[in-house]
């Protein structure tokens, strides 16, 4: 499997694991002082075919943007995004419809999309540290 420049090496050897055992649980995240160059910058497109997926976790990476593919979970029911730069979540985030559990606790994070209301599954929803809505 050729991945990015992007994915560093020994993600890249975890994502082959779990492709081929079809794990359930996938743990990409980055304990704090990691180095820029050794997190994430994005999600590894390999890992959104990944339908079987319960559980992700992506916490204290680098990451953006997450793509609209990551509807494509459809088994996912914990998603942890905390600690990374994101600013949007895709309206595809409410094709996770056995999602119980979403962290996205110390990003960018104005405003969620409609779609959330979609999740009727959804028991904890982190929206710690967050930037702020003006109140002008």
């Amino acid at each position: 499997m050729d991945y990015s420049a992007n994915i560093p090496i020994h993600f890249a050897d975890i994502i082959e694991t779990v492709r081929e055992q079809k794990l359930t649980e996938l743990n990409l995240s980055s304990p704090p002082g990691t180095k820029d160059e050794d997190q994430l910058h994005r999600i590894p497109l390999e890992v959104l075919k990944f339908s079987w997926l319960k559980k992700l976790d992506l916490t204290g990476n680098n990451i953006e943007y997450i793509p609209e593919s990551i509807g494509n979970l459809a088994n996912l029911n914990k998603l942890l995004l905390g600690k990374n730069n994101l600013q949007e979540l895709p309206g595809s985030i409410g094709k996770l419809t056995k999602l119980n559990t979403l962290v996205l606790g110390f990003n960018k994070i104005k405003t969620l999309p409609k779609s959330i209301g979609k999740l009727s599954e959804l028991t904890c929803l982190f929206l710690n540290s967050n930037l702020k809505r003006s109140q002008y």
